[in-house]
């Protein structure tokens, strides 16, 4: 019983494999931080953003007010007089660099906006893992209760799937946002995606009257946004 609630736990998606898959920068990051703060409206993102533009000013501030005294006294400034440009050129400065950031996030959040998708669903998909091994540890203490082995079993398989096709969703944004030549690759993944669908609707029409109905199509709307997700990718490419 054990063994099997822990390979429950181990279908939840690491952000060290996510980190592997999706090869992204640091800037790519902070640009869904941005979408997801500014656009999906997701608090802790929201903080994360705001955290890092405080981070950047303080930074522009440091470097920006040093420089810009220096520069006034150079033409000749008096320093009771510096005071008024001092502020003036500096806060003006660093406005611009902080729209100019903001810009760029935006235009990145932009290319980014199938990624971003897709590690919503991924966050959703993981508390559908956590909610599933919890009941599940809860079951075991049942031992009159306990859920049949074929549930379990069919429940596992389920989650099993609907990792599949995330993780072929991530790798065909993946191909498909760098560009590659591997078009048989590419081709070879969005069938996978189609075949994962076609099992995920499958299970759900078999169990539609099952007691774990809700979770069979919470996982079909997982697939179901993913596959969407992966079409409007390739139109807008």
């Amino acid at each position: 019983m054990k063994e099997f609630n822990q390979e429950f736990h181990e279908l939840s998606i690491t952000s060290q494999e996510l980190e592997e898959i999706i090869h992204i920068d640091a800037i790519a990051n902070i640009a869904i931080d941005f979408y997801r703060g500014v656009m999906q409206k997701k608090g802790k993102y929201l903080v994360s953003t705001l955290l890092t533009e405080l981070g950047l000013m303080a930074i522009a501030i440091v470097l920006i007010l040093p420089t810009t005294a220096i520069v006034l006294q150079a033409s000749g400034t008096r320093d009771r007089d510096l005071v008024f440009p001092l502020f003036t050129i500096s806060f003006s400065l660093i406005g611009l660099i902080l729209l100019a950031f903001n810009l760029y996030c935006w235009q990145k959040a932009k290319q980014l906006k199938s990624l971003t998708h897709l590690l919503s669903e991924i966050e959703k998909y993981n508390r559908v893992v956590h909610s599933v091994t919890f009941v599940d540890r809860l079951n075991s203490l049942k031992s009159s209760d306990s859920q049949p082995e074929q549930n379990r079993l069919e429940t596992f398989e389920l989650l099993q799937t609907i990792r599949h096709s995330l993780i072929t969703a991530l790798n065909v944004e993946q191909l498909m946002r760098e560009q590659t030549q591997w078009i048989a690759s590419r081709y070879e993944l969005l069938a996978t995606l189609e075949s994962d669908l076609d099992i995920l609707m499958a299970f759900t029409a078999r169990h539609d009257e099952n007691d774990n109905s809700q979770l069979f199509n919470e996982a079909l709307q997982i697939g179901l946004n993913v596959h969407k997700e992966i079409k409007k990718f390739q139109r807008d490419r």
